[in-house]
């Protein structure tokens, strides 16, 4: 390319006319003699005299003998294809056990649950299993703060029990936060207040009935009848839970999550506001005996796992190990399979992914 240059300009000179050649340094007026104004003289395009040899347009550049850039081949495209793999995480994709939301617009449909962003920031959900079966539910999430790589949430959520000669409900308040380490690693904790109270007595009859393939006894609709006559169930129970988490971002498709959440405090109180002796059927009479204030130790409430989770275009999924207080308690945050679609994320990595794909015929084989 330098030397492209230096022959144009080499050429340029050649062919400049004699009147504009250099003057010698005699000819030159001196700095304390310059030329009137009847003096200046002008070239014959009427501009003013400048720099010899030199004019406004710059001089032309030969291209003829360039070469053009040669295209990507087949292998070289398919290495620059967008796959999630391939991408860098985003860190505000985990929702469930974080002070994360759903994007507006993005919803989020699991095995068991329905979540939709019905606001920025802003996530709405439902048990699906819980309506299919009388238990109308709902649970909100509202991402209020973000102070840089920190977020705060508000959480709650409310499950009724509406039966004949029974009601009951569970309701929750709490707040969570998340905190961005590193662009690969974060740090979650939430906090949950429980309150749950029954009145009544549901029908015993279906109850009976498991109760009977399980032991193979049968129970008499006498036995029952006494119960439904001196027994109704009285509890008010409340509880703080903590949870804790982290999410290790290998790239925007693999992860690795641990998770571990414990009761701190619980009080439940237990009554029967019928007068009467209780058979031992269904053990109600150890049911009623329950009755507890104060802390929970640890042994006796304790969850963790790990797992490896997955997120594909929509599909998501977590599998992994653990344990737990409750036998098979660590299923539940272990174990998740659900699909997503909508939200500004998944819309710009179809376009990336769409003009990639779009670029491919002009690919040279």
């Amino acid at each position: 390319m330098l030397t492209l240059l230096l022959m144009t300009t080499g050429h340029a000179q050649e062919e400049a006319p004699a009147s504009n050649e250099t003057p010698s340094s005699e000819d030159e007026p001196s700095s304390d003699e310059a030329p009137s104004e009847g003096e200046r003289s002008e070239d014959p395009a009427g501009e003013p005299d400048g720099a010899p040899g030199v004019t406004d347009t710059p001089p032309s550049i030969d291209l003829s003998e360039t070469e053009e850039l040669a295209g990507l081949t087949e292998e070289q495209h398919e290495f620059l294809e967008p796959k999630l793999g391939r991408l860098p995480p985003n860190p505000y994709q985990q929702t469930d056990f974080t002070a994360y939301t759903l994007e507006w617009g993005e919803f989020k449909i699991g095995a068991a649950n329905l979540s939709v962003g019905v606001l920025p920031r802003v996530e709405l959900g439902t048990s699906v299993i819980m309506n299919t079966i009388g238990i109308p539910n709902a649970d909100l999430k509202i991402n209020a703060l973000r102070l840089g790589p920190i977020d705060f949430a508000l959480l709650g959520s409310h499950y009724a029990i509406p039966m004949a000669d029974f009601s009951g409900s569970r309701s929750q308040l709490g707040a969570g936060a998340s905190v961005i380490i590193v662009d690969k690693w974060s740090v979650h904790t939430t906090a949950n207040y429980n309150v749950f109270v029954a009145n009544g007595l549901p029908d015993l009859r279906p109850i009976g009935d498991v109760a009977e393939w399980l032991t193979g006894s049968e129970i008499s609709d006498y036995s029952l009848q006494a119960i439904e006559d001196q027994f109704e169930l009285d509890i008010r129970a409340r509880s703080l839970t903590l949870g804790m988490g982290t999410d290790i971002r290998f790239n925007r498709r693999d992860s690795l999550v641990l998770q571990g959440s414990a009761t701190l405090y619980s009080s439940v109180y237990t009554d029967n506001t019928k007068e009467g002796e209780l058979p031992p059927l269904f053990n109600l009479d150890e049911i009623l005996s329950q009755d507890r204030v104060g802390s929970v130790p640890l042994a006796e409430s304790y969850v963790a796992s790990i797992a490896y989770q997955a997120a594909w275009k929509r599909l998501e999924l977590r599998i992994g190990v653990g344990a737990s207080a409750t036998p098979g308690a660590w299923l539940l945050q272990s174990t998740e399979l659900s699909y997503r679609l909508g939200g500004k994320s998944r819309r710009n990595e179809r376009q990336v992914y769409r003009a990639w794909k779009q670029n491919k015929g002009e690919v040279s084989e």
